[in-house]
């Protein structure tokens, strides 16, 4: 079992971190090193429109080119539904594959955005933490 401090290291609030045995194998929620998770397209390019301001074609014109093209070439309507739903799928995918392509899986600090207003917040938390730590009266800490 591991015991850290909360994110932002100034409380007496901890965090418990325990792995837990299950008959004889120990399971662990890291990924084996060199097994890739699941991958998310970059969606975030289909922001906007098709085109800029300069009239140069975006990754959101070319990816839905890209599909209007596959459907064309691909698309049966006698198939059956599961056959469409295929077609369709593949043709996503390979679009998205060309001109999307991962999502990187870095998380984004939250923390820093709002820091100057969270700094002031913090130090009259941890100046009322203090005080209230330094009172001797039992009764105060019984809340």
């Amino acid at each position: 079992m591991c015991v850290k401090r909360e994110a932002n290291c100034n409380t007496d609030h901890s965090m418990v971190r325990a792995k837990l045995v299950v008959g004889q194998s120990v399971r662990s929620f890291r990924r084996a090193s060199g097994r890739a998770g699941m991958q998310r397209w970059n969606v975030a390019k289909l922001q906007g429109d098709c085109e800029d301001d300069r009239g140069t074609v975006t990754a959101k014109g070319r990816f839905l080119e890209s599909v209007r093209k596959g459907l064309k070439e691909k698309w049966d309507t006698g198939k059956s539904v599961e056959e469409k739903w295929d077609v369709l799928s593949s043709v996503m995918c390979d679009a998205a594959k060309e001109w999307l392509g991962y999502e990187d899986k870095r998380q984004l600090d939250w923390f820093r955005e709002s820091e100057v207003d969270l700094k002031p917040l913090f130090a009259e938390r941890n100046r009322m933490h203090t005080v209230w730590l330094s009172d001797g009266r039992e009764t105060s800490r019984r809340k």
